[in-house]
């Protein structure tokens, strides 16, 4: 029988992949068994290898990079500690070493509190501060030195502390103590210069985040403090930039001009409030030219923004009211034909004819026309007005009963006046109007009734005010308040109120004109009005008159005299051929004799050659070629003692300044009826015929001030000849 196969002790075998890996084997003497065990694991090994060679090249990049990172560590010029969360030593370079008198291994066996003396009131920062200061530090021998310490996290739980010793100022060179105590004080005054700053001062990032900012800045955008407002924003751009896309353009100018000037955007408070803010800033780069933030300040300029609104609002009123007192003033002339000829007609109809009641019809539409030239002129500041000094309070309780009837029974009408009101000099005819408008305006505002309440009373305005409002000149003031509890209005339509032909009512139910006219009127009496409403909260208006010196004056009473009739020569001028036709007719019906002309120069011609007399001189004031003021100069200069009587549809000269009648001035407003202008040619004829009533050109009449007659003079207007006719 054959031997029993011997047992044989295991051996080694090293077997050598082609993926490197080294497999030791256990085989006896048979190698059949081994070679099969090696065929069975060949896939094995050849996986296993690869694996391996995986994870020595992460372990080995691990490795470069942990030497990286020592040598950046190691390189830092401060003494610099890594610790986690809890405040272990996770490593420190040699400087952290040799400030501490402690090995590194040693180091990294302490804590951060091991490194500060239990006794000083001052710690070493932890790891989870993100703050720095001075600090007492506790070296491995027990002494104690004194370092500024500087900590933030670097991801995760780790937090990286920057220590640098103190060298106290005895142990410095003189000149280096001299140079540090400068740059202290320097570093003092610039910091006291942003903390107190009255502009916003900031650091941003690129990205929209607040890296600095100075108190200024923070009370600006309604936060308690800079670190408030860095914490509570995180989007500058969506959450303080009422548009984003103005962000986007700062952030593109700075970034490609490298600094923006005077760059304005609306941007957002803490509280909502919607202001403007005017920003200087540049673009701060490193060496290498990459953006690190932006910096800069910020200026609130609603205020400006404000006023410039103003300005703007105001030149584009004064615009539509050239446009409008141009209008009404053409066509006046052609109302003064209609009217004059109406009326004519009506005088000479017996009182039984059929076409009396059509005239009549004609009449009152042309009045009704009349009246909104007259509306359009009040807003442009250009109608003729005679203002008196008044009592506020005497003209509402005169219109008291009438705006009741006016507003309807389903409004209430309250009174609220203080009975020591000042004073205003103003035309009272258009006070009434503006009661009138605004009672009308708010009347539409209430439509299922409400109440209307208006008060007067004393007011001062200030500096402060008169800076948002620049129409406005500090001092005594009555205000004049009418207050509705209406719909109110929404801030587009306060923004338009004021503006002719603006209305919010139906086609057909407003002409646009009584709020427009009541701007007019106050600001050609010097004041200012004002709109204060909010949609569902009713709206009030607030007139500002300012206070005139003097008692008031008491209105004519009764109606006038019908005219007289004359026989006088009269020197017509007026370009306008329907006018000068109507005023001829009208002055001859009334016995004068009138000399007629289309221009100035016409007029001067025929008063060189008529060889009578000429009593009256009756011109347009605004005229092409001559004015009325320099051809009554004229012919004063050649008739001594010729009286004149102006004519005009509005007047925007030297005659009548600012619309406001002087006292010198006999003047007739287009449209007139020709009654107005007989009654008015014959009290300048009166008054010149009176003893001392005609005087040579040149000299001034009785009562007039030195003043006054230099001004009449520079005028051009005849000063001996020129009266007040009312």
């Amino acid at each position: 029988m054959p031997p029993a196969p011997r047992p044989v002790h295991p051996r080694f075998y090293f077997v050598l992949s082609t993926a490197a890996l080294v497999l030791l084997v256990t085989m006896t003497e048979q190698p059949v068994v081994a070679f099969g065990l090696l065929t069975l694991t060949a896939a094995a090994v050849l996986f296993s290898a690869r694996q391996l060679a995986r994870r020595r090249q992460a372990e080995q990049s691990l490795a470069e990079s942990e030497q990286r990172l020592r040598q950046l560590l190691e390189d830092v010029p401060d003494a610099t500690l890594v610790a986690d969360d809890r405040g272990c030593l996770l490593d420190a370079n040699h400087r952290a070493a040799e400030l501490t008198g402690y090995s590194r291994d040693e180091l990294l066996g302490l804590r951060v509190a091991d490194l500060s003396p239990v006794d000083e009131p001052g710690h070493l920062p932890s790891a989870n501060a993100g703050t720095g200061g001075q600090f007492t530090l506790l070296r491995k021998d027990g002494t104690r030195v004194t370092v500024e310490v500087a900590a933030g996290r670097i991801g995760g739980a780790r937090a990286q502390l920057f220590l640098r010793k103190v060298v106290p100022p005895d142990d410095l060179d003189p000149r280096v103590r001299e140079q540090l105590g400068e740059l202290a004080r320097a570093e003092r005054k610039y910091r006291e210069m942003f903390e107190n700053a009255t502009d916003g001062i900031f650091q941003t990032s690129p990205d929209g985040r607040y890296i600095d900012a100075n108190p200024a800045l923070a009370r600006m955008y309604g936060y308690a403090s800079p670190a408030e407002l860095i914490k509570g924003v995180a989007d500058i751009a969506g959450e303080v930039y009422v548009d984003p896309g103005r962000r986007a353009e700062f952030a593109k100018l700075v970034e490609t001009e490298d600094r923006v000037v005077w760059f304005e955007s609306q941007v957002r408070r803490k509280d909502g409030r919607v202001i403007w803010v005017s920003e200087n800033a540049r673009a701060v780069r490193d060496e290498n030219g990459r953006l690190l933030y932006y910096e800069g300040f910020q200026r609130d300029v609603s205020d400006r923004k404000a006023l410039e609104e103003q300005v703007q609002q105001a030149k584009k009123m004064d615009a539509v009211g050239r446009l409008a007192g141009g209008i009404a003033h053409d066509f006046n002339n052609i109302l003064t034909v209609i009217n004059g000829y109406t009326e004519l007609f009506l005088t000479r109809l017996p009182a039984g004819d059929p076409g009396r009641a059509m005239l009549k019809e004609v009449r009152e539409a042309g009045d009704r026309a009349a009246g909104l030239t007259g509306q359009l002129l009040a807003f442009s500041r250009k109608q003729v007005v005679q203002p008196r000094v008044l009592d506020l309070n005497v003209v509402v309780a005169e219109m008291e009963r009438m705006l009741g009837r006016l507003i309807g029974e389903d409004v209430t009408l309250t009174t609220s006046l203080v009975p020591d009101l000042g004073r205003v000099r103003a035309d009272p005819s258009q006070m009434e109007q503006v009661l009138m408008n605004l009672a009308v305006n708010a009347r539409d505002a209430m439509p299922k009734g409400g109440r209307l309440t208006i008060e007067t009373r004393n007011v001062e305005l200030d500096r402060t005010y008169s800076l948002g409002h620049f129409e406005v000149r500090p001092g005594r003031y009555v205000l004049l308040a009418m207050s509705d509890t209406g719909v109110g209005m929404t801030e587009e339509v306060k923004r338009h109120v004021f503006e002719p032909f603006f209305t919010t009512k139906g086609q057909g139910k407003g002409t646009g004109l009584g709020l427009a006219t009541v701007f007019g009127i106050v600001r050609q009496a010097g004041g200012t009005v004002g709109v204060y409403s909010e949609p569902g909260r009713g709206a009030t208006f607030k007139v500002y008159l300012p206070v005139a010196d003097g008692p008031g004056e008491l209105a004519p009473a009764g109606p006038p005299p019908p005219p007289a009739r004359g026989s006088e020569t009269i020197l017509l001028v007026e370009d306008e051929d329907g006018v000068r036709s109507l005023a001829r007719t009208v002055l001859g019906e009334y016995g004068y004799a009138v000399l007629e002309a289309a221009d100035g120069r016409e007029a001067i011609g025929i008063a060189d050659r008529h060889p009578g007399p000429i009593d009256l001189l009756v011109t347009d004031v605004v005229m092409p070629g001559l004015s009325g003021p320099e051809v009554a100069a004229r012919v004063a200069a050649r008739r001594p003692g010729v009286g004149v009587l102006y004519i005009s549809g509005y007047t925007d000269d030297a005659v009548v300044r600012h619309g406001v009648l002087e006292a010198e001035v006999a003047f007739v407003q287009k449209p007139f009826r020709p009654d107005d202008l007989a009654r008015r040619v014959r009290a300048v004829l009166d008054q010149k015929a009176r003893p001392g009533g005609g005087r040579a050109a040149g000299h001034a009449p009785p009562g007039l001030t030195p003043d006054r007659a230099a001004h009449v003079l520079e005028a051009g207007i005849p000063a001996g000849s020129v009266t007040l006719v009312s």
